[in-house]
């Protein structure tokens, strides 16, 4: 499986990658530093997975991602976030992603 991490503190990024690195199924394909760049390089390198932050700069993830299926329909995206409100989590369902709490600041 193809991941694109997408986050914009470079120590977050580095730490998923370390986590995914002892997984020999997983190939970590590319990392983007906010939503324009994950939508540039969703396209560019055809991830099975996005785990992306929604807080990230230049479109969100919330933002990105109806963007990034669009083009990539079988890609799924997991959302990672500080925020847990009800309310951020349903717009993140309604965008066809799943959601999982993170402390990325």
């Amino acid at each position: 499986m193809r991941l694109l991490i997408v986050d914009d503190h470079e120590v977050v990024r580095r730490g998923i990658r370390s986590l995914l690195a002892d997984h020999n199924r997983w190939e970590v394909c590319g990392e983007a530093v906010d939503g324009q760049d994950a939508v540039d390089k969703a396209r560019e390198l055809k991830p099975d997975l996005i785990i992306m932050d929604v807080s990230v700069p230049r479109l969100n993830g919330l933002e990105a991602t109806p963007i990034i299926r669009s083009v990539l329909p079988d890609c799924e995206v997991l959302i990672l976030s500080q925020h847990e409100s009800p309310q951020m989590i349903q717009k993140a369902v309604a965008t066809g992603q799943k959601v999982y709490p993170w402390a990325s600041s």
